[in-house]
C-alpha cells in the first residue's frame, strides 16, 4: 500500500482506514439487519425480541462466523492478516468463509428471519465463493463488491416492498465511492478490479434476492 506523507496524503490515508472499517463486507449484514427491521418496512412490526434475535443471528453467523475461519487462517500462518492483501491469501479464507456463511441458512431459515434477510446471507455468501474462485486468476475488490451488493439489496427490497430507500441508496453511493477513490489513490486496486468488484456484488446479490423473495419456499 502507498502512504503519502503529505498533510493530504495523511488524510486519504485515514479516510480510507474509515471507509475500510465502516465498509468492510463483513459489516454489510448487519447494516442489511437494521435497514430492514427498524425502517419503514414490513418487518419493523416485528416484536422487539423477535428484532434481537434476528440480529444476533445474523451477527453471529453472518459477521463474527467469517471472522473467526479468517482468523484462524492468520493463525496458521496461511494468511499475511485480516485484510488478505495479496491475491494468492484469498483463495480459501473465502472459500471457506463462504461456506459457513451458507451452511448458517439452516439455522436462519426456522427461527423467524425475514425473506429478504434469507437472501441476503445466501447472496453474501454466493458473493464471497465468486470472489474466491477469482482470486485463483485475479484479485478483485472486495470492498467494492460487498457495496455493490449493498446497493443492490437497498435496490431489490425498496421495489419489492414500495419502499422509498433513495436516500439511503445515495449515501451508500457516496461511501463507495469515497471508498474506490482512496484505493485507487494509494494503489490497493486498480479500476478493473473495482468495477468488477462492484459488477459482482450487484448481479450476485440482485439474482440471489429476487430468486429468494419469489420462492415459496422460504
Amino acid at each position: 500500500m502507498n502512504y503519502d506523507i503529505t498533510p493530504m496524503g495523511k488524510f486519504i490515508d485515514r479516510l480510507s482506514l474509515v471507509t475500510g472499517v465502516v465498509l468492510h463486507p463483513l459489516l454489510m449484514p448487519i447494516y442489511c439487519t437494521i435497514l430492514t427491521l427498524y425502517t419503514v418496512s414490513p418487518y419493523a412490526i416485528m416484536p422487539h425480541a423477535v428484532k434481537t434475535s434476528v440480529l444476533l443471528y445474523i451477527g453471529l453467523y453472518a459477521c463474527a462466523n467469517p471472522l473467526v475461519v479468517i482468523g484462524l487462517f492468520v493463525w496458521w500462518g496461511k494468511v499475511s492478516s485480516l485484510q488478505m492483501p495479496t491475491r494468492s491469501e484469498r483463495i480459501w479464507p473465502l472459500i471457506c468463509t463462504a461456506a459457513v456463511m451458507g451452511l448458517s441458512l439452516f439455522l436462519l431459515t426456522p427461527n423467524n428471519t425475514p425473506r429478504p434477510l434469507v437472501g441476503m446471507v445466501l447472496g453474501e455468501s454466493l458473493l464471497l465463493l465468486a470472489a474466491g474462485l477469482c482470486s485463483i486468476f485475479w484479485k478483485i475488490s472486495l470492498h467494492a463488491a460487498g457495496s455493490g451488493a449493498f446497493l443492490s439489496y437497498i435496490s431489490v427490497t425498496g421495489m419489492a416492498y414500495n419502499i422509498d430507500f433513495a436516500m439511503m441508496a445515495g449515501v451508500a453511493f457516496i461511501f463507495a465511492f469515497v471508498t474506490a477513490w482512496t484505493r485507487l489513490y494509494q494503489k490497493a486496486h486498480t479500476p478493473r478490479q473495482l468495477i468488477a468488484g462492484y459488477a459482482l456484488g450487484i448481479v450476485t446479490m440482485g439474482l440471489t434476492l429476487n430468486s429468494i423473495m419469489n420462492n415459496p419456499l422460504f
